[in-house]
């Protein structure tokens, strides 16, 4: 856990803590470490705490909703409607990670927070922007309430996309190039 500014991990252990005690059978949550208690790194006894509890696992969360780590991450989306969808930090100008993308390529929606300037590089119609709800319970509300056919849109909206030349930004191509600008 960090407190540096715009951090997004304390946002997804609160969406997942309202997941587990108000809708439990609708979360599956996936991935490293999810088991261990994080402390606040900033300070020295942090950093410490970290270091223990990281070999000796003295301090757990034990989510009802945690699934396990995954080799796949594409195997396993490409069974959900929907993937909150949380970048390590938020407001970060044209910081897009592999995390919107996993969606994509496995046809599931992503709920997006992250980059506050997404739409410059991702169409709004391929995600549903986490900041327009005002809690957690809202956006279940809102997930719980859509249609197919609006599944279905969001889903033909990223194909479109991913299909497009805009894709072509996020290329190895353009990163190489980019970073040999930069270098020079």
């Amino acid at each position: 856990m960090s407190n540096k500014p715009n951090e997004l991990y304390k946002e997804r252990l609160g969406c997942i803590k309202w997941y587990e005690k108000n809708e439990p059978g609708k979360l599956d949550l996936y991935g490293f470490n999810w088991s261990i208690v994080k402390f606040e790194k900033e300070s020295f006894y942090g950093k410490l705490m970290n270091r223990i509890n990281e070999k000796l696992n003295l301090f757990k969360y034990n989510f009802s909703v945690y699934k396990g780590e995954v080799e796949r991450k594409t195997d396993v989306l490409s069974q959900y409607k929907f993937c909150i969808c949380f970048e390590n930090v938020a407001n970060q100008r044209g910081y897009i990670t592999e995390k919107i993308f996993d969606c994509f390529f496995s046809g599931t929606i992503p709920v997006y927070k992250g980059a506050n300037n997404v739409v410059d590089y991702i169409p709004a119609s391929c995600f549903i922007d986490y900041n327009k709800f005002k809690s957690t319970k809202e956006l279940d509300l809102y997930l719980s309430a859509m249609s197919q056919k609006e599944i279905e849109n969001y889903q033909q909206n990223i194909l479109k996309y991913l299909k497009s030349p805009l894709i072509q930004q996020f290329s190895i191509d353009v990163f190489c190039n980019t970073l040999l600008s930069n270098i020079r």
